[in-house]
């Protein structure tokens, strides 16, 4: 967390200031800055932009006809959601 610090804020102040300040080496922090990612970070990415392009996929727009012929069968008398909850539990439909 330390090294993942100095490099959001490199720009913003001196490494070796902020080195010596969170008591680490500048060569620990320059050794993990040029290291290549892990095997792990990189099946970590990997399955993040899977699942990111999955969300999206199923963020597809809804055709304004399935919402204007809901709400025409609602309007008359079909399909309530109470309706479906009183048939599950034997209750009457409210008024």
């Amino acid at each position: 967390m330390k090294f993942a610090f100095i490099a959001k804020h490199r720009p913003i102040w001196p490494v070796a200031w902020m080195c010596a300040a969170l008591g680490v080496s500048r060569s620990g922090f320059h050794a993990w800055y040029t290291r290549q990612p892990s095997q792990r970070t990189r099946d970590d990415e990997a399955i993040l932009s899977k699942a990111h392009a999955s969300f999206v996929a199923r963020m597809k727009p809804v055709p304004m006809c399935s919402i204007t012929s809901s709400a025409s069968t609602i309007r008359r008398g079909g399909t309530r959601p109470w309706a479906i909850s009183a048939l599950s539990s034997s209750k009457t439909e409210p008024n």
